[in-house]
Parts: structure tokens; C-alpha cells; sequence
């Protein structure tokens, strides 16, 4: 989540504090610990960090808590349930932070459909969008001609789940190994999936000691007024400027 803790600071460089939410599995635990590190590293103050369980129905204890402590940014690592009841009862209970972001959610076409205009001005973090700078060596070379080809293909898509792009790219990546090995050996096509470095149109992707791609950020989108979903980082990209601080709930029309 370190694009959406940019892209805040961005608009904002008085940012000063944070208050983090997780759910209590790996992948959530890990990405709420790296934004907590991140946030110190640029000397914000961390609030508030808890984890919550898996399949919880209810954090309205964590956000109470979370309201007292009254931080700028609010960010949530845990999976689309939870991103959608985080914010549900965000609302029911008055939690008006100037941003929020999460790390599952807001890029998924669910999140908008479930929350309406709820989900207005909140931050999601991405592993890829269409609007990314990206020339690869392979059949699309850019996101853009991904995007053009995928939507020809299957044109009931509004939106591109970030999912499928990156599913395709695995896929190039095994043939581009499968050609370095010039075998189909197991152990040689994995001794060259574990070797590679190439660049796609997802972005580069070579893999650390312990099989992660280090090589390829993340994005930052944010769900705007407007019914859309745009790239707001990084700046480079960016399809239009974040909209920040988001109105407290109290205040905004009602629809």
C-alpha cells in the first residue's frame, strides 16, 4: 500500500498519522506490517494497528477505537468482505478519516456495485492498470493494446480486473521459460522461470530468492464521484489528480 500512502502525501505533506486495520492470515498480516514500516519510514505516526480474524462479520470495536484516536488516513489489508464491511460501518459509525485506502477491494468491479456511492473517494491499491507506462516483449507490448485486445474479446468487461492481466503475464512468462530451458524437464523450466528477467507488458518481472517478483510496483486508483475509477499514481500515469481530503459522511448529498 505504499502507492496510496504516496499519493496521500502527495496531496497532502502535513500528513502526520495513520491508523491500520488487518485481517489475521499471511497475506493480510504481512501488508499490514509493510505499510506500518513504510508510514514510520517517512515519519508518520502509526496511531492504530490490529488485526482482526478471518471471516469476522464485525470490526465496529476496532473502528470505535480507531475514531478516538482520529487519524488522517485509514487503511485496510484484508479481502473485498472485509474492505466493503470496514467501510459499511466506517459510515454507521461516523469514521471521517481524510483518505482511506485499501489493499483488496476498490479494484475489484464488486466493491462499486456493493457500496454505490459509498465507495466515492476511497484509494485502492493495484497490481496493475491499463494507463502504466509498460513496452514488453511480448504479443501486446503495452498495457494499452492489452486493454484493446481483452476488450474486443470481451466486450461486457467495463473494466479490466487487474486479475486477468496478471494471469496472462504468468502465462509468458512459462513460455518465455519453456524457450529458455528448450525442454519441457520440470526442474529445467522452473531453474528458468527462477532465472528470468523480462520485461511485459504487465511490467518486469524477475524473482528473488524466494520466488517474489520484486522488480514491478504496485498502482494506486482511486473510485471519484463521477461513477469512474482512475489511476491517481503514480503521477507519471496518473489518468486525473486525486481528489483528497473525501468529505465526511455527514456532509456528503445524499443520493
Amino acid at each position: 500500500m505504499r502507492g496510496v500512502i504516496d499519493v496521500v502525501r502527495q496531496k497532502d505533506p502535513g500528513l502526520k498519522t495513520v491508523a491500520i486495520l488487518g485481517e489475521n492470515e499471511p497475506f493480510s498480516k504481512e501488508v499490514a506490517a509493510g505499510a506500518a514500516e513504510y508510514a514510520k519510514q517517512l515519519g508518520l505516526e502509526v496511531v492504530y494497528h490490529e488485526l482482526y480474524p478471518s471471516n469476522t462479520q464485525d470490526v465496529s470495536s476496532l473502528l470505535t477505537n480507531i475514531k478516538a484516536k482520529n487519524p488522517q488516513l485509514v487503511l485496510g489489508a484484508g479481502h473485498l468482505q472485509d474492505s466493503l464491511l470496514i467501510v459499511k460501518q466506517a459510515k454507521d459509525l461516523g469514521v471521517s478519516p481524510k483518505a482511506m485506502g485499501f489493499s483488496v477491494g476498490p479494484s475489484s468491479p464488486e466493491f462499486r456495485a456493493n457500496l454505490k456511492h459509498d465507495a466515492d473517494y476511497l484509494f485502492g491499491a493495484t497490481q496493475w492498470t491499463s494507463a502504466l507506462r509498460y513496452v514488453g516483449e511480448d504479443p501486446w507490448k503495452t498495457p494499452q493494446a492489452y486493454a484493446q485486445a481483452f476488450k474486443a474479446k470481451y466486450p461486457q468487461y467495463g473494466v479490466i480486473p487487474y486479475q486477468v492481466a496478471e494471469s496472462s503475464a504468468a502465462v509468458i512468462v512459462y513460455q518465455k521459460a519453456i524457450e529458455k530451458a528448450g525442454t519441457l524437464d520440470p526442474k529445467k523450466v522452473r531453474d528458468a522461470v527462477a532465472a528470468l528477467d523480462v520485461m511485459t507488458f504487465y511490467g518486469k518481472v524477475k524473482f528473488d530468492s524466494r520466488g517474489v517478483n520484486i522488480y514491478k510496483p504496485m498502482a494506486a486508483e482511486q473510485l471519484q464521484p463521477d461513477g469512474n475509477k482512475y489511476t491517481v499514481y503514480p503521477s507519471e500515469v496518473a489518468e486525473k489528480q486525486a481528489i483528497y481530503p473525501m468529505p465526511p459522511w455527514n456532509q456528503r448529498a445524499s443520493r
